[in-house]
Protein backbone atom coordinates (compact mmCIF):
# COMPACT_ATOMS: atom_id res chain seq x y z
CA UNK A 1 0.00 0.00 0.00
CA UNK A 2 0.97 3.66 -0.30
CA UNK A 3 3.45 5.28 2.08
CA UNK A 4 1.18 7.06 4.59
CA UNK A 5 4.09 9.22 5.73
CA UNK A 6 4.15 10.75 2.26
CA UNK A 7 0.40 11.20 1.85
CA UNK A 8 -0.71 12.22 5.33
CA UNK A 9 1.69 14.95 6.49
CA UNK A 10 -0.19 17.62 4.54
CA UNK A 11 -3.93 18.12 4.01
CA UNK A 12 -6.29 20.66 2.43
CA UNK A 13 -9.96 21.22 3.19
CA UNK A 14 -12.41 23.39 1.31
CA UNK A 15 -10.35 26.52 1.95
CA UNK A 16 -7.96 25.66 4.77
CA UNK A 17 -4.63 23.88 5.00
CA UNK A 18 -2.92 21.58 7.53
CA UNK A 19 0.67 20.43 7.88
CA UNK A 20 2.67 18.18 10.21
CA UNK A 21 6.21 19.48 10.66
CA UNK A 22 9.36 17.49 11.38
CA UNK A 23 8.86 18.47 15.04
CA UNK A 24 5.51 16.61 15.04
CA UNK A 25 3.51 19.82 15.48
CA UNK A 26 0.48 20.85 13.42
CA UNK A 27 0.45 24.12 11.49
CA UNK A 28 -2.85 25.37 10.08
CA UNK A 29 -4.08 28.35 8.07
CA UNK A 30 -6.90 29.58 5.82
CA UNK A 31 -10.67 29.64 6.26
CA UNK A 32 -11.74 29.47 9.90
CA UNK A 33 -15.49 30.01 9.66
CA UNK A 34 -16.17 26.84 11.67
CA UNK A 35 -13.01 26.81 13.78
CA UNK A 36 -11.27 24.41 11.36
CA UNK A 37 -7.90 26.13 11.79
CA UNK A 38 -8.01 25.19 15.47
CA UNK A 39 -6.52 28.33 17.04
CA UNK A 40 -9.48 29.10 19.33
CA UNK A 41 -10.92 31.62 16.88
CA UNK A 42 -13.26 31.87 13.91
CA UNK A 43 -11.19 34.53 12.15
CA UNK A 44 -9.42 33.46 8.97
CA UNK A 45 -5.69 32.83 9.40
CA UNK A 46 -3.51 34.17 6.57
CA UNK A 47 -0.29 32.37 7.46
CA UNK A 48 0.72 29.08 9.13
CA UNK A 49 0.14 29.03 12.87
CA UNK A 50 0.82 26.29 15.41
CA UNK A 51 -2.37 24.62 16.65
CA UNK A 52 -0.88 21.40 18.06
CA UNK A 53 2.36 21.70 20.00
CA UNK A 54 5.51 19.79 18.95
CA UNK A 55 5.84 16.13 19.77
CA UNK A 56 2.20 15.13 19.38
CA UNK A 57 1.15 14.85 15.72
CA UNK A 58 1.59 11.98 13.30
CA UNK A 59 -0.89 12.57 10.43
CA UNK A 60 -3.51 15.18 9.44
CA UNK A 61 -6.67 15.00 7.32
CA UNK A 62 -9.18 17.64 6.25
CA UNK A 63 -12.90 17.70 5.57
CA UNK A 64 -14.54 20.64 3.88
CA UNK A 65 -14.95 22.62 7.14
CA UNK A 66 -13.19 20.30 9.57
CA UNK A 67 -9.80 18.92 10.55
CA UNK A 68 -8.62 15.58 11.92
CA UNK A 69 -5.30 14.53 13.44
CA UNK A 70 -3.86 11.18 14.46
CA UNK A 71 -1.42 11.61 17.33
CA UNK A 72 1.78 9.66 17.90
CA UNK A 73 -0.11 7.16 20.08
CA UNK A 74 -2.83 6.48 17.49
CA UNK A 75 -5.41 8.73 19.13
CA UNK A 76 -7.84 10.66 16.93
CA UNK A 77 -8.48 14.39 17.38
CA UNK A 78 -10.89 16.70 15.57
CA UNK A 79 -11.88 20.34 15.28
CA UNK A 80 -14.04 22.55 13.08
CA UNK A 81 -17.66 22.04 12.05
CA UNK A 82 -19.60 20.25 14.79
CA UNK A 83 -23.17 21.14 13.87
CA UNK A 84 -25.57 18.73 15.57
CA UNK A 85 -22.59 16.94 17.10
CA UNK A 86 -21.38 15.46 13.78
CA UNK A 87 -17.67 15.75 14.72
CA UNK A 88 -18.14 12.96 17.22
CA UNK A 89 -16.36 14.73 20.05
CA UNK A 90 -19.36 15.33 22.30
CA UNK A 91 -18.34 18.91 23.07
CA UNK A 92 -21.83 20.34 22.52
CA UNK A 93 -20.59 23.35 20.50
CA UNK A 94 -21.38 23.93 16.84
CA UNK A 95 -17.92 25.32 16.07
CA UNK A 96 -15.15 23.35 17.74
CA UNK A 97 -12.34 25.93 17.75
CA UNK A 98 -9.55 23.85 19.32
CA UNK A 99 -8.50 20.21 18.83
CA UNK A 100 -10.49 17.78 20.97
CA UNK A 101 -10.03 14.03 21.46
CA UNK A 102 -12.57 11.83 19.66
CA UNK A 103 -13.63 8.66 21.46
CA UNK A 104 -12.83 5.67 19.25
CA UNK A 105 -13.58 3.09 21.90
CA UNK A 106 -9.94 2.59 22.78
CA UNK A 107 -9.04 1.70 19.19
CA UNK A 108 -5.76 3.04 17.79
CA UNK A 109 -6.29 4.80 14.45
CA UNK A 110 -4.00 4.48 11.43
CA UNK A 111 -5.90 6.50 8.77
CA UNK A 112 -8.89 8.87 8.54
CA UNK A 113 -10.85 11.12 6.18
CA UNK A 114 -13.49 13.85 6.25
CA UNK A 115 -16.18 14.82 3.73
CA UNK A 116 -18.68 17.66 3.84
CA UNK A 117 -20.15 16.55 7.17
CA UNK A 118 -19.17 12.90 7.53
CA UNK A 119 -16.03 11.12 8.72
CA UNK A 120 -14.23 7.80 8.35
CA UNK A 121 -11.40 6.19 10.30
CA UNK A 122 -9.44 2.95 10.02
CA UNK A 123 -8.26 1.16 13.15
CA UNK A 124 -4.94 -0.64 13.45
CA UNK A 125 -6.86 -3.91 13.11
CA UNK A 126 -8.40 -2.81 9.79
CA UNK A 127 -11.86 -2.09 11.15
CA UNK A 128 -13.85 0.80 9.70
CA UNK A 129 -15.42 3.50 11.87
CA UNK A 130 -17.94 5.94 10.34
CA UNK A 131 -19.94 8.86 11.72
CA UNK A 132 -21.64 12.13 10.79
CA UNK A 133 -24.34 12.85 8.22
CA UNK A 134 -25.70 9.94 6.22
CA UNK A 135 -28.31 11.45 3.90
CA UNK A 136 -26.96 9.59 0.87
CA UNK A 137 -25.80 6.45 2.64
CA UNK A 138 -22.21 7.71 2.71
CA UNK A 139 -21.53 5.94 6.01
CA UNK A 140 -21.94 2.61 4.23
CA UNK A 141 -24.20 1.01 6.82
CA UNK A 142 -27.19 0.56 4.51
CA UNK A 143 -29.21 3.30 6.26
CA UNK A 144 -29.60 7.06 6.06
CA UNK A 145 -29.36 7.49 9.80
CA UNK A 146 -26.96 10.09 11.19
CA UNK A 147 -24.33 8.94 13.68
CA UNK A 148 -22.89 11.30 16.28
CA UNK A 149 -20.09 9.02 17.44
CA UNK A 150 -17.65 6.76 15.59
CA UNK A 151 -19.42 3.45 14.98
CA UNK A 152 -18.20 0.18 13.52
CA UNK A 153 -19.25 -0.43 9.92
CA UNK A 154 -18.94 -3.94 8.52
CA UNK A 155 -17.35 -4.36 5.09
CA UNK A 156 -18.44 -7.06 2.62
CA UNK A 157 -16.90 -10.48 3.19
CA UNK A 158 -13.79 -10.51 5.33
CA UNK A 159 -12.39 -7.27 3.91
CA UNK A 160 -10.12 -5.18 6.13
CA UNK A 161 -9.82 -1.44 5.57
CA UNK A 162 -6.44 0.17 4.93
CA UNK A 163 -7.14 3.61 3.43
CA UNK A 164 -10.28 5.78 3.41
CA UNK A 165 -11.22 8.91 1.49
CA UNK A 166 -14.36 11.03 1.31
CA UNK A 167 -15.97 13.31 -1.22
CA UNK A 168 -18.75 15.68 -0.28
CA UNK A 169 -21.41 12.97 -0.06
CA UNK A 170 -19.61 9.71 -0.80
CA UNK A 171 -16.94 7.49 0.72
CA UNK A 172 -14.29 5.12 -0.62
CA UNK A 173 -12.48 2.35 1.24
CA UNK A 174 -9.30 0.67 0.03
CA UNK A 175 -8.98 -2.83 1.48
CA UNK A 176 -5.97 -4.97 2.28
CA UNK A 177 -6.40 -6.86 -1.00
CA UNK A 178 -6.24 -3.71 -3.15
CA UNK A 179 -10.00 -3.64 -3.65
CA UNK A 180 -11.87 -0.31 -3.73
CA UNK A 181 -15.36 -0.10 -2.18
CA UNK A 182 -17.74 2.86 -2.41
CA UNK A 183 -20.86 4.14 -0.66
CA UNK A 184 -23.00 7.26 -0.84
CA UNK A 185 -24.17 9.56 -3.62
CA UNK A 186 -23.91 7.87 -6.99
CA UNK A 187 -23.14 4.46 -5.50
CA UNK A 188 -25.62 3.11 -2.98
CA UNK A 189 -29.28 3.39 -2.05
CA UNK A 190 -31.06 2.77 1.22
CA UNK A 191 -30.52 -0.82 2.33
CA UNK A 192 -27.32 -1.19 0.28
CA UNK A 193 -23.91 -0.98 1.93
CA UNK A 194 -20.53 -0.61 0.22
CA UNK A 195 -20.25 -1.79 -3.40
CA UNK A 196 -17.14 -2.81 -5.30
CA UNK A 197 -15.66 -0.27 -7.73
CA UNK A 198 -12.24 -1.81 -8.40
CA UNK A 199 -11.53 -5.48 -7.76
CA UNK A 200 -7.82 -5.39 -6.89
CA UNK A 201 -4.40 -3.86 -7.58
CA UNK A 202 -4.86 -0.41 -5.99
CA UNK A 203 -2.43 1.14 -3.50
CA UNK A 204 -4.02 4.58 -2.87
CA UNK A 205 -7.33 6.39 -3.35
CA UNK A 206 -8.22 10.09 -3.06
CA UNK A 207 -11.40 12.07 -3.65
CA UNK A 208 -12.40 15.51 -4.79
CA UNK A 209 -15.89 16.90 -4.34
CA UNK A 210 -17.50 14.35 -6.68
CA UNK A 211 -14.61 12.64 -8.46
CA UNK A 212 -11.97 10.12 -7.46
CA UNK A 213 -8.46 8.99 -8.32
CA UNK A 214 -6.85 5.63 -7.65
CA UNK A 215 -3.18 4.69 -7.96
CA UNK A 216 -2.36 1.12 -8.93
CA UNK A 217 0.68 -0.84 -7.83
CA UNK A 218 2.15 -0.35 -11.32
CA UNK A 219 1.80 3.45 -11.10
CA UNK A 220 -1.27 3.87 -13.30
CA UNK A 221 -3.67 6.67 -12.33
CA UNK A 222 -7.36 5.76 -12.64
CA UNK A 223 -10.11 8.39 -12.49
CA UNK A 224 -13.90 8.39 -12.38
CA UNK A 225 -16.89 10.53 -11.36
CA UNK A 226 -17.86 14.12 -12.12
CA UNK A 227 -15.99 15.71 -15.02
CA UNK A 228 -17.57 19.10 -15.65
CA UNK A 229 -14.20 20.85 -15.40
CA UNK A 230 -12.03 18.12 -16.89
CA UNK A 231 -11.01 16.75 -13.49
CA UNK A 232 -11.09 13.16 -14.80
CA UNK A 233 -8.29 13.91 -17.26
CA UNK A 234 -9.55 11.91 -20.24
CA UNK A 235 -9.81 14.92 -22.54
CA UNK A 236 -13.59 15.18 -22.21
CA UNK A 237 -16.13 16.88 -19.97
CA UNK A 238 -18.66 14.05 -19.67
CA UNK A 239 -19.41 12.18 -16.47
CA UNK A 240 -17.16 9.11 -16.18
CA UNK A 241 -19.05 6.28 -14.43
CA UNK A 242 -16.20 3.75 -14.26
CA UNK A 243 -12.47 4.03 -13.56
CA UNK A 244 -10.40 4.92 -16.62
CA UNK A 245 -6.62 5.17 -16.95
CA UNK A 246 -5.41 8.73 -17.47
CA UNK A 247 -1.69 8.65 -16.57
CA UNK A 248 1.05 6.08 -15.99
CA UNK A 249 4.27 5.65 -14.00
CA UNK A 250 3.21 7.94 -11.16
CA UNK A 251 4.05 7.75 -7.46
CA UNK A 252 1.54 10.08 -5.75
CA UNK A 253 -1.95 11.41 -6.45
CA UNK A 254 -4.11 14.20 -5.00
CA UNK A 255 -7.65 15.45 -5.60
CA UNK A 256 -9.81 18.25 -4.24
CA UNK A 257 -12.78 20.22 -5.46
CA UNK A 258 -12.67 19.82 -9.24
CA UNK A 259 -8.90 19.49 -9.58
CA UNK A 260 -6.47 16.56 -9.77
CA UNK A 261 -2.70 16.12 -9.43
CA UNK A 262 -0.04 13.44 -9.70
CA UNK A 263 3.74 13.29 -9.47
CA UNK A 264 6.34 10.71 -10.42
CA UNK A 265 9.51 9.43 -8.78
CA UNK A 266 11.55 12.42 -9.92
CA UNK A 267 8.95 14.81 -8.45
CA UNK A 268 7.57 16.06 -11.79
CA UNK A 269 3.98 17.27 -11.29
CA UNK A 270 1.04 17.02 -13.65
CA UNK A 271 -2.31 18.72 -13.03
CA UNK A 272 -5.76 18.74 -14.60
CA UNK A 273 -9.22 20.09 -13.87
CA UNK A 274 -10.49 23.47 -12.77
CA UNK A 275 -8.03 26.37 -12.65
CA UNK A 276 -4.85 24.36 -12.19
CA UNK A 277 -2.49 25.93 -14.75
CA UNK A 278 -1.19 29.52 -14.41
CA UNK A 279 -1.78 31.80 -17.36
CA UNK A 280 1.70 33.28 -16.89
CA UNK A 281 4.10 30.92 -15.10
CA UNK A 282 6.86 33.54 -15.17
CA UNK A 283 5.07 36.07 -12.99
CA UNK A 284 3.95 35.96 -9.37
CA UNK A 285 1.74 38.97 -10.02
CA UNK A 286 -0.72 37.29 -12.37
CA UNK A 287 -3.36 35.35 -10.42
CA UNK A 288 -5.19 34.04 -13.48
CA UNK A 289 -5.34 30.26 -14.01
CA UNK A 290 -7.02 28.11 -16.63
CA UNK A 291 -8.57 24.64 -16.74
CA UNK A 292 -7.30 21.63 -18.68
CA UNK A 293 -8.97 18.28 -19.36
CA UNK A 294 -5.82 16.16 -19.64
CA UNK A 295 -2.82 15.71 -17.30
CA UNK A 296 -0.59 18.69 -18.06
CA UNK A 297 2.91 19.23 -16.72
CA UNK A 298 2.90 21.96 -14.09
CA UNK A 299 6.27 23.54 -13.46
CA UNK A 300 7.23 23.63 -9.79
CA UNK A 301 10.85 24.72 -9.26
CA UNK A 302 11.89 21.72 -7.18
CA UNK A 303 9.01 19.36 -7.85
CA UNK A 304 6.64 17.73 -5.36
CA UNK A 305 7.24 15.09 -2.72
CA UNK A 306 3.64 15.43 -1.48
CA UNK A 307 0.52 17.31 -2.64
CA UNK A 308 -2.76 18.22 -0.93
CA UNK A 309 -5.63 19.73 -2.91
CA UNK A 310 -8.51 21.80 -1.58
CA UNK A 311 -11.55 23.15 -3.36
CA UNK A 312 -9.54 25.68 -5.35
CA UNK A 313 -6.01 25.68 -3.91
CA UNK A 314 -3.17 23.23 -3.45
CA UNK A 315 -0.29 22.81 -1.00
CA UNK A 316 2.99 21.33 -2.24
CA UNK A 317 5.74 19.77 -0.11
CA UNK A 318 9.07 19.80 -1.93
CA UNK A 319 11.70 17.04 -1.87
CA UNK A 320 13.65 18.69 0.93
CA UNK A 321 10.70 19.50 3.14
CA UNK A 322 10.00 23.00 1.85
CA UNK A 323 6.34 24.04 1.47
CA UNK A 324 4.61 26.11 -1.20
CA UNK A 325 1.03 26.79 -2.20
CA UNK A 326 -1.06 28.36 -4.98
CA UNK A 327 -4.63 28.97 -6.06
CA UNK A 328 -7.65 30.78 -4.64
CA UNK A 329 -6.73 32.77 -1.55
CA UNK A 330 -9.78 34.72 -0.42
CA UNK A 331 -9.53 33.11 3.03
CA UNK A 332 -5.74 33.03 3.22
CA UNK A 333 -5.56 29.32 2.34
CA UNK A 334 -2.36 29.83 0.33
CA UNK A 335 -0.67 30.92 3.55
CA UNK A 336 1.40 33.82 2.25
CA UNK A 337 -0.16 36.45 4.54
CA UNK A 338 -2.38 37.72 1.73
CA UNK A 339 -5.88 37.28 0.36
CA UNK A 340 -4.86 37.77 -3.28
CA UNK A 341 -5.12 34.67 -5.46
CA UNK A 342 -1.78 33.10 -6.34
CA UNK A 343 -1.57 32.12 -10.01
CA UNK A 344 1.62 30.12 -9.46
CA UNK A 345 3.24 28.43 -6.52
CA UNK A 346 4.38 30.67 -3.66
CA UNK A 347 6.99 29.51 -1.18
CA UNK A 348 5.63 29.77 2.38
CA UNK A 349 7.87 27.56 4.55
CA UNK A 350 11.58 26.72 4.08
CA UNK A 351 13.33 23.43 3.51
CA UNK A 352 13.44 21.15 6.52
CA UNK A 353 9.92 22.09 7.63
CA UNK A 354 8.43 18.68 6.78
CA UNK A 355 10.16 15.41 7.59
CA UNK A 356 10.73 13.65 4.28
CA UNK A 357 11.89 10.30 5.61
CA UNK A 358 9.74 8.37 8.04
CA UNK A 359 11.31 6.33 10.84
CA UNK A 360 10.70 3.16 8.82
CA UNK A 361 12.44 4.67 5.79
CA UNK A 362 15.42 5.73 7.89
CA UNK A 363 15.79 2.23 9.26
CA UNK A 364 15.60 0.79 5.75
CA UNK A 365 18.12 3.32 4.46
CA UNK A 366 20.49 2.50 7.31
CA UNK A 367 20.65 -1.09 6.04
CA UNK A 368 22.02 0.03 2.67
CA UNK A 369 25.55 1.06 1.68
CA UNK A 370 25.98 4.82 2.01
CA UNK A 371 28.03 5.20 -1.16
CA UNK A 372 25.51 3.42 -3.37
CA UNK A 373 22.42 5.03 -1.85
CA UNK A 374 23.58 8.55 -1.06
CA UNK A 375 25.89 9.11 -4.04
CA UNK A 376 28.82 10.42 -2.02
CA UNK A 377 31.32 11.13 -4.82
CA UNK A 378 29.74 8.30 -6.75
CA UNK A 379 28.95 10.04 -10.03
CA UNK A 380 25.56 10.47 -11.72
CA UNK A 381 22.78 7.92 -11.11
CA UNK A 382 22.09 5.18 -13.61
CA UNK A 383 18.75 6.05 -15.25
CA UNK A 384 17.92 2.34 -15.54
CA UNK A 385 18.16 1.87 -11.78
CA UNK A 386 15.65 4.50 -10.70
CA UNK A 387 13.09 3.04 -8.33
CA UNK A 388 9.86 4.27 -6.77
CA UNK A 389 11.02 3.76 -3.19
CA UNK A 390 10.84 6.22 -0.34
CA UNK A 391 14.41 5.40 0.66
CA UNK A 392 16.09 6.12 -2.68
CA UNK A 393 17.63 9.52 -2.06
CA UNK A 394 19.47 10.00 -5.33
CA UNK A 395 16.54 11.58 -7.17
CA UNK A 396 15.26 15.11 -7.50
CA UNK A 397 16.77 18.57 -7.92
CA UNK A 398 20.07 19.72 -6.49
CA UNK A 399 19.95 20.99 -2.92
CA UNK A 400 21.71 24.24 -3.82
CA UNK A 401 18.45 25.66 -5.21
CA UNK A 402 16.44 25.03 -2.05
CA UNK A 403 16.58 27.49 0.87
CA UNK A 404 17.02 25.41 4.00
CA UNK A 405 16.00 26.23 7.55
CA UNK A 406 19.14 24.41 8.62
CA UNK A 407 21.40 24.52 11.62
CA UNK A 408 25.16 23.99 11.64
CA UNK A 409 25.62 20.57 10.06
CA UNK A 410 29.34 20.35 10.66
CA UNK A 411 29.84 19.38 7.03
CA UNK A 412 27.34 16.50 7.13
CA UNK A 413 25.06 16.56 4.03
CA UNK A 414 21.37 17.37 4.62
CA UNK A 415 20.26 14.05 3.11
CA UNK A 416 22.56 12.11 5.47
CA UNK A 417 21.22 14.05 8.46
CA UNK A 418 17.61 13.28 7.48
CA UNK A 419 18.46 9.62 6.94
CA UNK A 420 19.94 9.48 10.43
CA UNK A 421 16.81 11.02 11.93
CA UNK A 422 18.52 14.28 12.93
CA UNK A 423 16.29 17.36 12.49
CA UNK A 424 17.69 19.60 9.75
CA UNK A 425 17.17 22.63 11.97
CA UNK A 426 19.39 21.23 14.74
CA UNK A 427 23.05 22.22 15.20
CA UNK A 428 25.43 19.27 15.24
CA UNK A 429 27.97 19.28 18.07
CA UNK A 430 31.52 18.31 17.21
CA UNK A 431 33.11 15.59 19.31
CA UNK A 432 36.60 15.69 17.84
CA UNK A 433 39.82 14.79 19.65
CA UNK A 434 40.55 16.84 22.73
CA UNK A 435 43.57 19.11 22.77
CA UNK A 436 46.30 18.16 25.23
CA UNK A 437 46.74 20.56 28.12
Amino acid sequence: MADLHRFCRVAAGGAHSLLVTERAEVLAWGSNSHGQVGNDSVEDMLYPTTVVEPGHAQYVFAGRHSSLMIDVDGGLWGWGCNEDGILGAGSGVAKQQVPIKIDTGGQRIRHAAGGWKHFLAVTEDGELLCWGNNDYGQLGDGTQKKRRTPSLTTLPGDARAVIVTAGSYHSLVLTNTGEVLAAGMGYTKAGVQFIQVIRTGVTMVVSGTSHNLALTKTGTVLAWGANDHGQIGNGMLDYQPTPTAVERQQLIIAAGGCQSFCANDIYTVKAWGHGVIPVDDRSFDCPARYSVAEPTEFFIPDGAFAIAAGDDHAVIVGPLGQVGSFGANVCGQVGNNSTTDAGRIMGILPGGTVEILSREDRLAAAMKGPVEEYMLDNGPPDESERRSSGVVLTLGPSVERVPLNAGDGGGVPVIMRQAAGVPVSKDLVSHGPKTAT
